[in-house]
């Protein structure tokens, strides 16, 4: 269901075969709308007619959608306030198309110098509330999926078909972390293209595609949503393991890493604190794959 929502959105590039489409037409106008707004980044899912928002969702989140229902003429009811109930059964691929596309503007990163040290890293529990229709429409997912599993990040670039697209840690400590995450839990999945933690840019950190040939925006997509899905299944999971890996007493430790930035050896030091934790709590198998 979710591949076919995808393929449609991106028609123009791919095509839409016979198979996903009898399945489209299975799925009434809640149940479409609930998948785009997955692809696009909240947390929601649907009991019959009803949008159900987590509590993981933003009040922005809501009143954006809110504001886009009522901009695209989708007739709904606000009952309360995490549930929307749909009143049609049917969509226009036109209006599916406004709500999966909507916003993605540059908007201004807050970047403060306490995010990135020891002390906040070890302290907090979640990442950042940024509002999903502030990201574009394909990094959407794992900004919101990363901060969710408490790997701090601002905000994200599709590259827009001439860059790579990317995404922005709080600094060069949860950049190494999220290499560590990728060794666990993503190592044996395959991506359309591969993606690297480089200790650049404006906040140290950055997650970055790299492709010898032209970026293709539904492959991208492919990919973050992938790798979204990852980290919400395993969320509580990768906060847990940070919680215990992790003390404000090693900061010292770090800070010697962080100061010749061998952000290398940072990142091996904080996968033997993940492993001597998992192996004796059984939350990761030995195999290194998510149990």
């Amino acid at each position: 269901m979710t591949n076919a929502i995808l393929n449609l959105m991106y028609s123009k590039e791919v095509g839409v075969n016979l198979t996903e489409m009898l399945e489209l037409n299975s799925m009434n106008a809640t149940e479409k709308i609930a998948v785009i707004l997955k692809l696009r980044g909240l947390f929601v899912s649907y009991k019959k007619n009803v949008l159900v928002f987590s509590n993981s969702s933003t009040n922005n989140d809501i009143r954006d959608v809110i504001m886009l229902l009522n901009n695209y003429n989708i007739p709904f009811i606000h009952h309360e306030k995490q549930k929307i109930e749909i009143l049609v059964n049917f969509i226009s691929l036109e209006k599916m198309k406004q709500l999966f596309f909507a916003g993605g503007k540059p908007f201004p990163i807050n970047y403060i110098n306490f995010h990135s040290n020891w002390r906040s890293f070890v302290s907090r529990k979640f990442g950042y509330r940024v509002n999903a229709y502030q990201l574009e429409h394909n990094v959407a997912c794992l900004v919101k999926a990363a901060n969710l599993a408490g790997l701090s990040t601002y905000a994200g670039c599709n590259g827009h078909s001439k860059k790579s697209p990317r995404l922005q840690f709080t600094g060069p400590i949860m950049g190494a972390w999220f290499e560590v995450i990728q060794q666990l839990f993503m190592v044996h999945h395959t991506f359309n293209y591969q993606w690297e933690v480089t200790y650049s840019g404006l906040t140290g950190a950055e997650l970055r595609a790299t492709s010898k040939g032209k970026w293709n925006q539904m492959k991208i997509h492919e990919d973050t949503l992938k790798m979204a899905m990852i980290l919400e299944s395993h969320a509580a999971e990768i906060r847990e393991l940070k919680k215990l890996s992790f003390r404000k007493s090693h900061k010292e430790i770090v800070a010697g890493w962080i100061e010749i930035k061998n952000y290398s050896a940072l990142k091996e030091w904080m996968l033997r604190q993940v492993q001597e934790v998992q192996y004796g709590t059984g939350i990761v198998d030995s195999s290194g794959k998510g149990a």
